[in-house]
């Protein structure tokens, strides 16, 4: 893997994914609809999940490490 190249991307492509202020506007949103949805944007948001992972993840996946919540996604 080391020795693999990524791809070179334009400084002109276009992003599906949200903006810094189109992903407040959502936790907003999710704020304000209920503690769940919070979440699970939170989740999908902030650490890229994809929702089959963040909806397919089980209590067993939760677990400590130093001091820090972690959830444990298999991709």
């Amino acid at each position: 893997m080391a020795n693999v190249r990524r791809p070179k991307v334009g400084s002109h492509t276009v992003s599906t994914g949200f903006d810094k202020d189109q992903l407040s506007a959502l936790i907003r949103v999710a704020r304000a609809d209920s503690p769940g949805a919070l979440v699970l944007v939170l989740l999908l948001g902030l650490n890229g999940l994809r929702v089959s992972e963040a909806l397919g993840a089980d209590i067993d996946d939760l677990t400590s490490q130093r001091g820090h919540r972690v959830l444990k996604i298999t991709r």
